[in-house]
């Protein structure tokens, strides 16, 4: 049996798709960097769905062959409770054990916000229509605020021009990128997502070291800071895609996709036959 498993695996292991790292890269401690770095807001408010939407006047999904069909309660809840969010404090959207069916890509575009069931398998999202990902965590780029840098590969140390006293501030996540050289995953061309942490003059010491060298102007190195979505997490439920059909709209759609996200988590969750990937994360650290 073992034997048959090793073939199977090596044989999967062919039909995989690799790309070569540059030459010059810096390999990072993926396990020192893996995992949530900063501490998690502990205070926590929980709003009961199906109490919350009575409470703010939401009209309540449709129960239809034993499902709730969501159409735009969860977006309507955090625009509810939004005004009043604390980052000091967790925000918890409490489901029940029951099952729900989401009718197109529910994008959480708020912070410190957890989605929690009852557990894997008692509260169920459920999606068959509509194209995009079942949840999508979404930050963004902040395009006005790019800045030509420089920095030496294992250094934590960057340079940024021009002369900007207020540009990358402490605690700033940015996106370091190179424009100018073949690129490694995709068009973007080769980047490292890290956390200003200090600053002299216009230098700014980083989170962790360079994994390549920034030329500035001569290969396109960037910083762009980014407006990152963080302390979103996921909790104690199942999503099923089985439902889903498989054709070219809906080919690349993941059942969690993180985009500019950082320090975020899924807890006891379930994640069933997505059409591409069951998390996939873009531009995001820290999960």
């Amino acid at each position: 049996m073992k034997a048959i498993w090793s073939l199977l695996l090596l044989a999967l292991c062919d039909l995989l798709p690799a790309q070569s790292l540059p030459a010059g890269y810096l390999r990072p401690n993926f396990a020192e960097f893996a995992g949530l770095h900063e501490p998690v807001p502990t205070e926590r408010v929980c709003y009961p769905f199906f109490e919350s939407l009575e409470q703010f006047g939401i009209a309540p999904p449709e129960l239809i062959d034993g499902r709730f069909r969501l159409t735009n309660q969860i977006d309507q809840l955090l625009e509810a409770i939004q005004p009043t969010l604390n980052p000091r404090w967790l925000w918890v959207i409490d489901f029940p054990a029951a099952h729900f069916e989401l009718n197109r890509e529910q994008v959480i575009a708020y912070n410190n916000v957890v989605v929690r069931g009852a557990g894997p398998g008692e509260t169920v999202f459920h999606m068959r229509e509509g194209t995009g990902n079942c949840f999508q965590i979404l930050g963004q780029l902040q395009g006005d605020r790019r800045f030509l840098v420089q920095g030496n590969k294992g250094s934590r140390w960057i340079y940024v021009h021009p002369r900007l006293p207020d540009a990358l501030p402490s605690g700033t996540v940015i996106l370091l990128q190179r424009s100018a050289v073949a690129p490694v995953c995709n068009a973007a061309g080769i980047g490292q997502m890290v956390r200003v942490v200090g600053k002299q003059g216009n230098f700014r010491l980083l989170d962790q070291s360079l994994n390549f060298d920034f030329r500035g102007q001569e290969d396109g190195a960037s910083a762009i800071e980014l407006r990152q979505r963080q302390f979103v997490g996921f909790e104690n439920l199942t999503v099923d895609a089985s439902e889903r059909d498989f054709d070219a709209a809906r080919s690349q759609a993941s059942n969690f996709s993180f985009q500019f996200a950082y320090h975020c988590w899924l807890r006891g969750v379930e994640s069933i036959r997505p059409p591409y990937q069951h998390v996939r994360l873009d531009k995001t650290g820290h999960i």
